[in-house]
């Protein structure tokens, strides 16, 4: 500053004369080599004083890239064809190749802060900018505080960045952010879900019944407001009893909803060290309804299988006795009050072998481990007969019940048997007396089918029959005579008269003419069975007889 006032005085000086008009310079020699020397002297002092002050800039220049060099925070400083990267930038870098350019430095970025940098760099022109930015480091990327700024020049404006290596505290700071934006998201997911969830369900204290959250579908079936269910704590069952409430066995409830009877069974569940409850409420009205059918049904299954003559006994998949009807208990002589106690299967098995009425095995224990495996194993029903050292004859049926288990039907069949047999007797006495008759027999069933026939008949008319079970149609057998009968007229119309006779279930007695001149009395007699027996008797011999005795007379 005061080289430049002492030029400026200088210049003054020299400029004076010129100024005042005074020609004497302008002539004298002397006054023109005075010129010359003030104007070199002028140029030397000029030239002097630029050079100090380049010296001057370059000196403070030095002195502030020196001073920032020594920051704990980098910069890069860049102008056109000038860039420059502090060494605390290099070190944060922690490159295994020291970047060079600030071309280099933007290959660094992440990909994903690549726009915004970029955008950061173009308006710092317009004033300060500031963001976090990831450069790619040796261990990684790391996030930096990144400042920009365009610092004015002489030789025009120059960027500079400052870099801090702050990854140590944005990476947990971004880790929390990102956990808050999940908690966040899983939160308003879980009241999404919570709301959407056809079952009412709410969230109350434990000490003061308080109501602090409900969804939606809880306001839908009491019908009112969520503030206002909030506001009064209104719940749908008076919880009279405290924790005795909650702790029923079946937890069922009739509510009125919406006009009609819905049962809904309660559960709830602790929350927040048992200091509050979330609850559920489970609409079982269909299940409540099938299940009250179901009991009727089961009533009506009960009342049927007790008016039954035979007994029945139904064991569960756990081989306890479920249900037994009266009649098994008269029918073995079982204490029926022991048999409400539902005994398993191996004890009833016990009892019945102790008391003889069971059927006479060699290895009881062997017949007990099968009668109990069949409950597990059994598929299809079965049944058997048995006869208990007792005389009687029990018609045992044994099948799987649709619920799981088994069950069994005892029937005493000793009398059925008894009857049978008698009946069986009776036919072979009845068919040995008919075998063994002079009259030929047939009998034809209620769809005229042959049943019958005797050794007679089948001698008299040649009839030879088709195996052991003949069940040959009446026609057959008129077509089979039909060379022995003496008719007028068309045959197909002689056979449906004959056929109408015989089964018309009137009485009658005829004499037949065989073309053969065998003579044969022909009876029919209708069945009480709706059945038709036909008999025929050989009467030539007799006939001729009476002949000659009329022709002798």
């Amino acid at each position: 500053m005061i080289m430049t006032g002492a030029l400026a005085e200088f210049f003054h000086l020299v400029r004076a004369p010129f100024e005042a008009g005074t020609p004497f310079l302008m002539h004298h020699p002397a006054g023109v080599g005075l010129i010359l020397v003030a104007l070199v002297a002028a140029l030397c002092i000029g030239a002097l004083m630029w050079r100090f002050s380049q010296r001057h800039a370059r000196n403070r220049a030095r002195a502030w890239q020196d001073a920032c060099t020594h920051l704990p925070q980098g910069y890069v400083q860049w102008r056109e064809g000038q860039d420059h990267f502090s060494q605390a930038v290099l070190d944060a870098l922690m490159l295994a190749t020291p970047v060079k350019t600030f071309s280099d430095l933007q290959e660094l970025v992440h990909a994903e802060d690549a726009a915004q940098f970029q955008g950061m760099v173009t308006q710092c022109t317009c004033g300060p900018q500031k963001a976090w930015v990831r450069f790619l480091t040796r261990h990684g990327y790391h996030y930096f505080d990144v400042s920009a700024a365009c610092m004015p020049h002489a030789k025009g404006a120059q960027m500079r960045l400052y870099l801090v290596d702050q990854d140590a505290i944005k990476r947990p700071l971004v880790a929390l952010e990102e956990k808050a934006a999940n908690c966040e998201s899983q939160s308003k997911l879980m009241t999404q879900i919570l709301e959407s969830l056809p079952l009412p369900l709410w969230v109350f204290e434990k000490e003061s019944h308080n109501i602090a959250y409900c969804n939606q579908a809880y306001c839908d079936t009491l019908e009112m407001p969520k503030q206002q269910i909030l506001e009064s704590s209104t719940h749908l069952v008076n919880q009279d009893g405290g924790d005795d409430f909650w702790k029923k066995s079946s937890g069922m409830h009739y509510l009125n909803v919406r006009g009609q009877r819905r049962c809904y069974e309660l559960k709830r569940v602790p929350l927040e060290a048992d200091k509050s409850f979330l609850a559920f409420a489970f609409d079982r009205s269909a299940e409540d309804s099938l299940e009250r059918k179901l009991k009727r049904h089961l009533s009506l299954y009960r009342e049927v299988l007790e008016t039954l003559s035979a007994g029945v006994t139904v064991y569960g998949p756990d081989r306890k006795l479920r249900f037994f009807n009266h009649a098994y208990a008269r029918m073995f002589g079982m204490d029926e009050s022991w048999l409400s106690g539902e005994p398993s299967i191996g004890e009833v098995l016990d009892d019945l072998n102790r008391r003889r009425l069971l059927v006479e095995h060699t290895d009881y224990p062997a017949f007990k481990r099968r009668e109990m495996g069949i409950i597990s194993g059994l598929l299809s029903p079965m049944q058997e007969l048995c006869y208990l050292p007792d005389g009687r004859t029990i018609r045992k049926i044994t099948a799987p019940h649709p619920s799981g288990g088994i069950f069994y039907i005892f029937e005493d069949v000793s009398s059925s048997l008894e009857l049978e047999r008698r009946f069986n007797i009776q036919i072979d006495v009845q068919r040995s007396t008919l075998d063994n008759l002079y009259e030929g027999i047939a009998v034809f069933g209620g769809d005229l089918r042959l049943r019958f026939t005797n050794p007679s008949f089948r001698k008299l008319w040649h009839w030879t029959p088709d195996g052991d079970a003949d069940r040959r149609h009446i026609r057959d057998l008129v077509e089979h005579v039909k060379e022995h009968l003496a008719y007028e007229g068309t045959w197909d119309l002689y056979k449906d008269k004959l056929i109408a006779r015989v089964s018309d279930r009137v009485p009658k007695k005829r004499r037949l003419n065989r073309n053969d001149g065998t003579v044969i009395d022909f009876a029919y007699v209708p069945l009480p069975d709706g059945s038709h027996l036909l008999s025929f008797v050989d009467v030539t011999d007799s006939c001729r007889i009476a002949e000659l005795e009329k022709a002798s007379a």
